[in-house]
């Protein structure tokens, strides 16, 4: 009898939206008005002022307090203005940041008429290791809810300003 080994890894997170914008514009209020559209209560310090990508590949991304306290999300693994952008999320399963840790969060921008689609995917969770993937697959759904919610609120600036 032959047995293999059968390894389980976890979906990507696979979203697509439009906005009505063009794709400079697009891009911009995802990179450059991240900190007005993305929830407060999706933050790892309190009283959040800023957060922050730095426009080049291996820049930082990272969150800022009112009193100045900087916590590190992850950086930019590639930097394609305006068509795509690729971010390490170097958060674990309890969302605290692990140099270690890198998981990829790609935005893709194309342009469609007056309109922009947006192709969002958060992949190779599986990189969070037994335990995080033990804590993704209860969170999973809740998880995937929350970047739906995200991305929704950031669907609403970019359209509006569009």
């Amino acid at each position: 009898m032959n047995l293999e080994a059968q390894r389980i890894t976890a979906a990507p997170i696979r979203k697509t939206l439009r906005v009505r914008a063009p794709q400079q514009r697009a891009f911009e209020v995802f990179i450059g008005s991240m900190h007005i559209w993305w929830p407060k209560e999706h933050s790892l310090l309190q009283a959040r002022k800023d957060i922050v990508v730095e426009r080049q590949a291996e820049g930082r991304w990272y969150e800022v307090s009112e009193d100045g306290t900087v916590q590190q999300w992850g950086k930019v693994l590639a930097w394609d203005e305006p068509e795509r952008i690729v971010l390490a999320w170097q958060l674990n399963a309890d969302f605290a940041y692990d140099p270690n840790l890198l998981t990829e969060v790609e935005i893709s921008f194309h342009p469609e008429g007056a309109e922009t689609r947006v192709e969002f995917e958060h992949r190779h969770l599986d990189r969070m290791g037994a335990e995080g993937l033990a804590k993704l697959a209860e969170m999973e759904m809740s998880m995937d809810e929350g970047w739906g919610q995200i991305l929704g609120l950031y669907a609403e600036m970019a359209s509006a300003s569009g």
